[in-house]
């Protein structure tokens, strides 16, 4: 087979002697864990292995050393044993040595992994793919017309091309070498797009290897007419099985037309590392993602190589060619809607750090400067709605550390700042369940409603319920501030027009046929 054999569904498999080898290694050091190993038993078990095992075997003893170096770089927070990391052992550790390959795709495969992303630009949409290989490639893209009937009565569907791999701008980043992967990401970022119109695109090599077209429908322009806009709302959602109904249930709604982009605020896929699992997680998302925005904002799961993954995936607004502002590389950027009747502006932030803690400014007061500056710009004549999403949160009762130290440390750094710059929602997850408050200030609810005509304190949702290994969380004693709870799997959906938010939240377990309404909200103002 040379270096790479195939495996029967396409992707190549690494036959080479250095994988071979790390991963018989891994197998016999593996023999003494258990789904419920710690890490720190690890550590311990490979200390004493690595020493009296292959004293004599200079590559096996280096290599027993780089598995210790692998796991000794986990947060505790993270993995809790072998069942909750979920890597495929021993490749998932011999491809984190960068032992073992492991290739994105299906060799000679079309483009995957598709996703939308707004950008500043109203009339832009990025749109970013993967590929095995390294070559130049193009989005191309037509508006979509009625249909019309031609001279012999028969209806045919009329296209007209907008723009070509040409003039748009398009680019790629050489293989990643991150932990074996093997492939390359692409970003483009399709324009001159009008408003309130269909466009069927595809991407490709610009010859003869093309995905599937999908198409996707442009927000109205800012106007006086009255206008809903839809959002799906999830976070802590894994690329396994324990998901797939909430991706079935959403997918049947952006098929519908009841959804027009979606917030996943963190813990995007439960890759952890093994990227193969990124892989899988955006071909499982693609018919949703495909044809509506995919906003997302970083959670913990993510922090693996600096979130390189995740910086590397995504292109939100504020990264290349998606405008100016933000962090520039997708941790946090704000985003803007003002279709018809009806503005929102949405602070998307980061508040992760690279050890596993909640914290707005991990690398000093960046984030909270931009985070202030920008709410001090919301239009005050004409305000839009205010919502935050982020992946940890700030107010919750579940039975979780984050509910305690975690949330007490974004309290500190940022209530005051939502409380005076006007946010109406913050939406978060970190938390494995669904929870809600009423509006909140100072650790307290300031009313045990929803009517805001004279301004409110923001209110908060946990929605970390939609579906991962790590299974959902239990709730303790009740406090007053908390409107309602439930440790379903499922998603969040919210409706916005110029004077009311509504929000649903639907549980939708594994082994469930659809979706069912547990909980909703209305909130107003004048």
């Amino acid at each position: 087979l040379g270096p790479t054999g195939v495996a029967p569904f396409g992707i190549a498999v690494d036959t080479t002697n250095g994988c071979t080898e790390c991963q018989s290694v891994v197998a016999e050091l593996e023999t003494e864990w258990t789904n419920a190993t710690t890490v720190q038993e690890i550590l311990d078990s490979l200390e004493s292995q690595c020493k009296q095992k292959y004293r004599l075997q200079p590559f096996k003893q280096e290599l027993c050393d780089k598995v210790a170096e692998v796991w000794v770089t986990i947060p505790p927070g993270i993995f809790s044993g072998l069942e909750s990391l979920d890597w495929p052992i021993p490749l998932g550790v011999c491809a984190t040595l960068g032992q073992c390959a492991t290739p994105c795709c299906e060799v000679g495969g079309a483009p995957e992994q598709i996703h939308l992303a707004l950008s500043t630009e109203p009339s832009h949409m990025g749109v970013s793919w993967t590929t095995l290989d390294g070559n130049t490639s193009v989005v191309e893209y037509t508006v979509v017309e009625q249909s019309l009937s031609n001279d012999a009565g028969e209806t045919e569907k009329t296209t007209r091309t907008v723009r070509t791999n040409g003039t748009v701008a398009q680019w790629w980043l050489d293989p990643w070498p991150r932990a074996g992967w093997q492939g390359s990401l692409h970003h483009a970022v399709m324009v001159d797009l009008s408003p309130s119109t269909t466009y069927s695109y595809r991407v490709g090599d610009g010859d003869d290897l093309w995905s599937d077209f999908a198409t996707f429908t442009t927000l109205p322009e800012a106007s006086s007419a009255e206008t809903t806009l839809r959002f799906a709302v999830i976070a802590d959602m894994s690329f396994e099985s324990v998901s797939d109904n909430v991706v079935a249930s959403l997918t049947s709604l952006v098929n519908d037309g009841k959804i027009d982009a979606v917030i996943h605020s963190g813990d995007v896929s439960y890759a952890d590392g093994f990227m193969q699992h990124w892989d899988t997680f955006f071909n499982k998302i693609e018919p949703i993602a495909s044809r509506v925005p995919y906003m997302v904002t970083p959670g913990n799961h993510e922090f693996w190589y600096n979130f390189s993954a995740y910086k590397a995936r995504f292109n939100m607004p504020g990264s290349d060619g998606m405008g100016e502002g933000g962090s520039g590389d997708s941790m946090f950027y704000k985003w803007a809607i003002n279709a018809g009747s009806t503005a929102i502006s949405f602070l998307a932030c980061d508040s992760e750090s690279i050890i596993d803690t909640a914290n707005f400014a991990q690398f000093g007061s960046g984030q909270l400067d931009w985070m202030q500056t920008e709410l001090a710009n919301v239009p005050t004549d004409s305000r839009p709605w205010v919502v935050a999403h982020f992946h940890r949160p700030v107010y919750c009762s579940n039975n979780h550390q984050a509910c305690e130290e975690g949330a007490t440390v974004l309290q500190r750094q940022a209530e005051e700042m939502f409380v005076n710059g006007g946010v109406d929602l913050v939406l978060g997850g970190h938390v494995h369940s669904y929870e809600r408050t009423y509006p909140m200030k100072g650790g307290n609810s300031t009313q045990h409603h929803y009517n805001c005509d004279g301004g409110c304190a923001p209110t908060y949702i946990v929605q970390g319920a939609s579906g991962n290994r790590e299974g959902n969380d239990g709730f303790g004693d009740t406090p007053e501030w908390s409107a309602n709870h439930n440790s379903s799997v499922g998603f969040g959906l919210m409706a916005v027009n110029r004077t009311a938010l509504t929000w649903r939240f639907f549980a939708a377990p594994e082994a469930a046929d659809g979706a069912t309404l547990v909980d909703e909200f209305y909130m107003t103002r004048g």
